[in-house]
């Protein structure tokens, strides 16, 4: 075979599709960085609340260890004391869960903005893989199990099943706009977080990548776990329900100390006034 024949039978792999290149050469220079601007300000946001949750969670873990090694010690009012830890465990999972969530809402944006700022085909080719992974975790663990899992645990004080199985039934309805689950497996599975045996196997999944497609699923990920952050804040703020009822128990336990200490000061009177 001729050298021009086999040079005109090699295909390009790594290439945009059609509609991948019609996505990109509409996209005016001005909008993707006005888009990467943007995305770089919620990035550098993000990172600065994740120093406050982490500076609240050791603070939760500090209270939990001090509180729980008052019990070891005894000579303390058992029942009051394990409320408290609740509440403060309760506390710390909340806190946790906004953090989680930040987290993965970080994860989402560095991967779009380093999709709009590629400068050839390979490498958004190459980059858009990723967004099938963060896709995929999410659709399979991060949302589904591991957040609705954390959200039903909650004391009906600060959430009732109702708002969260409305919040849930609109969730899954925005997520069904999202890329199908089982193609996000495949390239996660072939090419990114795990890595196919068979070359063939892994260029062939190259080619069901789909860069335009990869931002529109990070972007309503992004959106979608906007809205979960703020239902998480709204039960964060409910916890003032909680301390304000262990408030309201410890004045009455007060109360009943006292009166107890007073019949212990002053049996005869006690004796004269129950006669």
């Amino acid at each position: 075979m001729h050298i021009e024949n086999i040079q005109s039978s090699i295909n390009e792999i790594f290439k945009l599709q059609e509609s991948d290149e019609s996505v990109f050469y509409n996209l005016s220079k001005e909008l993707a960085e006005e888009q990467i601007k943007s995305l770089r300000t919620y990035l550098e946001s993000f990172a600065k609340k994740c120093s406050v949750y982490e500076f609240l969670s050791e603070h939760f873990d500090c209270e939990l260890n001090k509180t729980k090694a008052t019990i070891k010690q005894g000579h303390c009012d058992n029942y009051a004391i394990e409320r408290w830890i609740d509440i403060l465990e309760i506390h710390k999972n909340i806190n946790d869960l906004i953090g989680y969530l930040t987290l993965l809402q970080m994860d989402a944006i560095m991967t779009c903005i380093s999709l709009f700022q590629a400068t050839t085909d390979t490498e958004r080719i190459m980059l858009c893989k990723h967004s099938y992974t963060i896709i995929y975790e999410a659709l399979e663990h991060n949302l589904f199990k591991r957040t609705a899992r954390d959200m039903r645990k909650y004391p009906i004080e600060l959430v009732t099943k109702e708002e969260i199985d409305e919040l849930w039934k609109s969730i899954k309805k925005d997520t069904k706009k999202i890329t199908e689950k089982d193609e996000a497996k495949q390239v996660r599975n072939k090419i990114d977080a795990h890595k196919s045996d068979s070359f063939i196997e892994q260029i062939n999944t190259y080619k069901q990548c789909k860069w335009s497609e990869s931002i529109k699923n990070l972007c309503i990920l992004i959106t979608t776990i906007e809205r979960l952050q703020n239902f998480v804040e709204k039960i964060n703020t409910n916890t003032e329900k909680l301390y304000a009822e262990y408030k309201v128990m410890m004045e009455e336990h007060i109360k009943q100390y006292d009166n107890i200490l007073k019949m212990l000061q002053n049996p005869d009177e006690t004796c004269v006034n129950s006669k």
